[in-house]
């Protein structure tokens, strides 16, 4: 074997094997990303600690679950508005939220909330 055709195998081999050294990486960080994010998820943990600050929130007739999250997120209720949008489709409150206004707690589980502005109308807090 020629030293030409030695020297291209082991680039060769060593490309390769950071190719997969890479692909193993981004594989890697991405369960751990998926973990995290699930473990959130189901943990419901809120934005602040107790006692927390009261906010009040409108939520409107036109208004989607993903809409709902976003504002949460930027009056400061959760912590993440893509968190908060997976809790609400996963919530037996998904297809029942009420149009209102509400006064939460920035120290609420996502669960509470849910439980407050996907509540009957005799029990809705306004």
């Amino acid at each position: 074997m020629s030293a030409k055709k030695v020297v291209i195998a082991l680039l060769n081999m060593t490309f390769r094997l950071a190719v997969t050294v890479c692909v193993l990486y981004f594989i890697y960080k991405a369960a751990i990303g998926a973990y995290n994010f699930g473990y959130r998820v189901f943990a419901d943990i809120p934005a602040a600690l107790s006692p927390g600050q009261d906010i009040e929130v409108t939520i409107t007739e036109s208004m989607d679950s993903k809409k709902i999250a976003e504002d949460f997120e930027e009056a400061g209720l959760v912590l993440d508005w893509k968190l908060f949008w997976t809790q609400i489709q996963f919530s037996e409150y998904k297809d029942s939220i009420k149009p209102g206004v509400y006064v939460l707690n920035n120290s609420m589980k996502a669960e509470e909330m849910l439980e407050i502005i996907g509540a009957d109308s005799e029990t809705e807090e306004e």
